[in-house]
């Protein structure tokens, strides 16, 4: 498991986080200088700060200076500008019909069903 995917598999396990918490880092969330971050809306809609394990601190600003790098780059081809200016109504046409649909889809499931429905008759068991 290389990469990005190893060093989240390490930070989970290094900091108890959950996979979701995980997912949802951002750089601010980093405190480096004091080997913590701070996990946002976590269980319970509140936020925590846990340690981040001293020997992930190396891996972690390789991470981010790649990624820093990575901006630089994009910003200077005239996206990743910070802002969302331009980029914003994109994903949203984008984004806001794959929700839709992926709403529609989970809400038509039996299990989502109005409580007004009635339930589905079951099949007379042989036995009774």
């Amino acid at each position: 498991m290389p990469g990005v995917s190893q060093l989240m598999a390490q930070i989970l396990y290094g900091s108890g986080l959950r996979v979701m918490e995980c997912c949802t880092l951002r750089v601010k969330d980093l405190d480096l200088d004091r080997g913590e971050l701070t996990v946002r809306h976590g269980k319970g809609g509140r936020d925590r700060r846990t340690m981040l394990p001293e020997s992930l601190l190396t891996d972690i600003r390789t991470h981010l200076r790649a990624r820093k790098a990575q901006h630089d780059v994009d910003v200077r081809r005239g996206v990743g500008d910070g802002n969302g200016s331009g980029s914003l109504p994109r994903r949203a046409s984008i984004a806001i019909p794959r929700r839709a649909s992926a709403a529609a889809i989970i809400c038509t499931r039996r299990c989502c069903r109005p409580r007004s429905s009635p339930a589905p008759a079951r099949p007379a068991s042989a036995s009774a």
